[in-house]
């Protein structure tokens, strides 16, 4: 037997010899916080209960992780980036174009739910700061504005105070604006002149005064609170919050001037439903836009229409250039930021803002969010509002709800709207401002200013709202006993020219191609020659040449009996002109294609007399089309 050790290669042990187990502090090196957590929770060493819990904890973070963060850490290639933004919920073309921006941070130590009286405490970091105030004098920009106006505009004093008052804004003379164009240009004129974005965007003036022109024929007068005055009034809101140097810092002008115009657009075409009675009533908006966000989807379509005409478009970069990345850029923008703020959405929303929260601070990719919420804030802002504007508007919200559960009880239709035809005033009020309004107040209440938070305080309190209703008046029955109107045609026609767009009328190209289609003129001789002297009447056959040009006897002055008035020879744009005054006339109608080739067919019998039949035709017999009329037809196209 040898006396010397058999040698152990090192890190190779011996058949059945045990290892010490490694130090965690070992496992542990150069490990992320996930993983750290992982390895502890299958390490062997502690108890059973301590592996499980710490599992659970595991568990917890995979599933708040979730799959956006999963796309957030894998974005390498350029396949995998535009993958990974088709499916994300921010704005694919923001994201795409604008990445930097979109993923800075604007500050840290910044926690969006605390009280605003903590913030002046914790001094949040900021990493931008702006170039100007938010706020400037208004009294440069309105008197521009005024004068575009030539003069018919007031501006409102108010609308910087926290007890505006939409229902008692006064005339000169101190009578009570009534007129509801001049209410809202008024209202809007003074709120966007207090604002120094018309200044640094360089806004065109004129161009904002036809865009709110143009969109105050959108709203619903016969609506009691989702109508242009409830517009003005949510502006005024969103321009308080606005107002406070302590949060103005956050948003660029760019951000705050959409989310002016995400308040403006939220009311336009309302239909004075509700989605969910939309649904049960299967409305023809519920078959276009979906059930989810019906009045959103309808209103944006309205108001970017009008926002997007040349007469409208009141930004001034990309006027010269319509086929601008801007454009596309200010459509997502909006519809991501008005979409966020659906009923149905609320808890989607919620959970974002409070991921905003958790991190203490805000990045750009936050700012959709943020400004929807305040949109929210906004759309009900008789909650932040003192009792008696509180309740004034308050009310004209469950007139229009009772209006609404009236005409689904007459349709017959089961909904739970019914249950507010007899209900308090008060009492919805108040549950109204704690269910829907607070919320939502309490996830961003470091945005919003200490009397407005103790305005809402004050609103939901049942004691305190009980013990000062006493001091309100009575709500107006205006509005209580009116049927419900279906206003949606203009959704309709709008829908109607952008989806037609692509195969409608080009009238600057077709007027040349009508023109150059036109066969030449006949002069007055050869339309002489082909008549009958004897019998002074026209003896025209349908191949002589003045028949054979369905353009000559246009306007031509003929009589029947009598040829002692000259000829006229047409001009060959007039047919141009009659055809394009019959497409307008049936567009605006809303005719069929049946009806407008029936009202063309009579229109090219009109303008060539030789194509009229020399016998009449029995009833029954079906009509043909002249071959002269085809032939007119077929130019046109």
């Amino acid at each position: 037997m040898s006396s010397q050790l058999p040698k152990i290669t090192p890190g190779k042990p011996t058949k059945g010899a045990k290892t010490a187990p490694k130090p965690v502090s070992t496992l542990l090196n150069n490990s992320s916080p996930e993983e750290t957590l992982r390895l502890l929770s299958t390490d062997t060493s502690l108890p059973l209960y301590v592996q499980k819990s710490l599992q659970g904890i595991v568990d917890k973070m995979n599933s708040k992780k979730g799959v956006q963060s999963f796309y957030e850490t894998s974005k390498h290639t350029p396949i995998q980036v535009f993958l990974s933004d088709t499916i994300t919920d921010g704005m694919p073309l923001r994201q795409s174009n604008l990445r930097m921006l979109h993923e800075h941070t604007r500050v840290h130590e910044f926690n969006i739910c605390r009280s605003p009286s903590q913030h002046l405490s914790a001094s949040p970091r900021t990493m931008g700061k702006r170039s100007a105030p938010a706020i400037q004098d208004p009294s440069n920009t309105f008197e521009k504005m005024n004068r575009i106006m030539m003069q018919t505009l007031r501006y409102i004093d108010s609308v910087t105070e926290l007890e505006f008052d939409i229902m008692d804004i006064r005339e000169h003379d101190g009578t009570i604006m009534n007129d509801s164009e001049r209410l809202f240009l008024s209202v809007t004129c003074s709120i966007f002149a207090n604002f120094s974005l018309c200044t640094s965007l360089n806004i065109d003036l004129k161009k904002l005064l036809n865009f709110l022109t143009g969109i105050h024929t959108y709203y619903q007068d016969e609506n009691p609170y989702h109508n242009a005055t409830h517009a003005a009034d949510s502006l005024q809101m969103l321009s308080l919050l606005f107002r406070e140097p302590s949060i103005s810092f956050l948003f660029t002008d760019e951000e705050i001037l959409l989310s002016f115009l995400c308040v403006l657009s939220m009311d336009v075409a309302h239909a004075g439903l509700t989605t969910t009675s939309l649904a049960a009533l299967n409305h023809p908006l519920v078959a276009v836009f979906g059930d989810t966000a019906t009045q959103v989807h309808a209103s944006l379509l309205v108001f970017l229409h009008e926002l997007f005409r040349d007469e409208n478009f009141i930004f001034p970069d990309v006027t010269s250039n319509p086929n601008s990345m801007t454009i596309q850029l200010i459509r997502e923008s909006l519809n991501a930021v008005v979409l966020n703020t659906v009923p149905r959405g609320r808890c989607f929303l919620m959970a974002r803002l409070h991921k905003i929260s958790e991190e203490g601070s805000v990045k750009g990719e936050d700012m959709m969010y943020i400004m929807a919420a305040l949109a929210v804030l906004a759309e009900s802002a008789f909650a932040l509002r003192p009792r008696k504007q509180c309740f004034g508007m308050g009310s004209k919200l469950l007139i229009e709800l009772q209006r609404e559960a009236k005409e689904m009880t007459r349709k017959n239709v089961p909904s739970s709207v019914q249950q507010l035809s007899s209900c308090d005033p008060a009492e919805f009020i108040m549950e109204t401002c704690r269910l829907i309004v607070r919320p939502i107040a309490d996830a961003v209440s470091a945005l919003i200013t200490m009397d407005l938070l103790d305005n809402l305080e004050r609103n939901t309190d049942a004691d305190t709202f009980a013990s000062e209703r006493k001091l309100v008046p009575p709500p107006t029955q205006e509005g209580r006993a009116t049927a419900w109107i279906d206003n949606s045609s203009a959704v309709i026609d709008i829908l109607k020219k952008a989806t037609t767009h692509a195969n409608s009328l080009d009238r600057k190209a077709s007027k040349r191609a009508i023109l150059n289609a036109s066969p030449p003129r006949t002069n007055a001789a050869s339309a002489a020659a082909s008549m009958d002297p004897k019998a002074g009447t026209a003896s025209m056959s349908l191949g002589s040449p003045i028949c054979g040009n369905s353009l000559v006897n246009l306007g031509a002055s003929l009589s029947e009996g009598d040829f002692s008035h000259s000829m006229r020879h047409s001009n060959r744009a007039e047919h141009y002109f009659s055809f394009l005054r019959l497409y307008n006339q049936c567009e605006n109608e809303g005719a069929t294609s049946s009806d407008f080739f029936s009202r063309i067919i009579f229109l090219a019998l009109q303008l060539d007399p030789c194509t009229w039949p020399t016998t009449r035709r029995r009833s029954t017999e079906p009509t043909v089309m002249p071959p002269n009329a085809a032939r007119w037809l077929a130019s046109l196209c």
